[in-house]
């Protein structure tokens, strides 16, 4: 197993359950924004392997980092993460995908069911 220090966001990535290190890297891995995106004070960010595939890869998660704790945030953060993890459903890898963000104190906590299997995603 291996811990991952993503910014403020820390996720081990088990090289024995390769579906969920697959979720935690499509939630983790920045996408592009585009100006109707409405993130005009930042990067466009986007992952360069981007280049080499059809479909995109990654979640805006990142574009959020700024935001002030509310409950549009923790409703973006379910729209970007469904998006992000959406492709495990349609490639047929999952029959039901279901992710809920809430704050627990100043945290924010993602968690991600993937049929039967429930991981959780903490930053802070």
């Amino acid at each position: 197993m291996f811990t991952v220090d993503h910014g403020q966001i820390q996720f081990d990535l088990d090289a024995t359950d390769t579906l969920v290190d697959a979720a935690i890297v499509s939630l983790f891995t920045n996408s592009r924004a585009y100006p109707e995106d409405e993130f005009l004070d930042q990067t466009q960010g986007g992952y360069w392997g981007d280049l080499l595939g059809k479909e995109p890869l990654g979640s805006k998660l990142w574009t959020l980092q700024r935001e002030v704790k509310s409950s549009d945030v923790l409703d973006k953060s379910e729209e970007y993460g469904m998006q992000a993890i959406a492709w495990m459903k349609e490639e047929g890898l999952f029959e039901s995908i279901n992710l809920l963000c809430a704050f627990e104190k100043d945290r924010m906590k993602m968690t991600i069911r993937l049929d039967h299997k429930e991981f959780e995603v903490q930053n802070g």
